[in-house]
């Protein structure tokens, strides 16, 4: 069996590909967040890696499962919400092209102080 590997050769290793795979999982605004929260995971799990899958297998596992946490939470679902009504909002706006810019640029500053 081999020696378990280290936690510092995992992030040195993984989180670039971490990074890469959960930006084509969640986007680039959440991949970096839940990148972090993945090596946490992993390094907390470390102690109980069997190895009966290869490190890597079980690396992405834990990242894939905090993307599905990620698409399961509240969070997201009103974040969801929130960006689907901006979307049919502007998309009326633009229906009137005199207001068009101004309409984009009012619901990006409304969207940026409720946040």
């Amino acid at each position: 069996m081999n020696p378990k590997p280290v936690f510092q050769e995992i992030y040195h290793d993984y989180y670039p590909k971490l990074v890469r795979y959960m930006t084509g999982l969640v986007g680039e605004a959440d991949a970096e967040d839940l990148t972090q929260e993945a090596m946490v995971k992993i390094n907390r799990g470390l102690d109980q890696f069997r190895g009966e899958s290869s490190i890597s297998t079980w690396i992405y596992r834990i990242a894939t499962n905090v993307a599905r946490d990620r698409f399961r939470s509240a969070a997201f679902k009103t974040e969801s919400v929130t960006i689907q009504a901006d979307e049919e909002e502007l998309s009326s706006d633009l229906n009137d092209t005199s207001s068009a810019a101004g309409s984009l640029d009012n619901i990006t500053v409304r969207k940026e102080m409720n946040t």
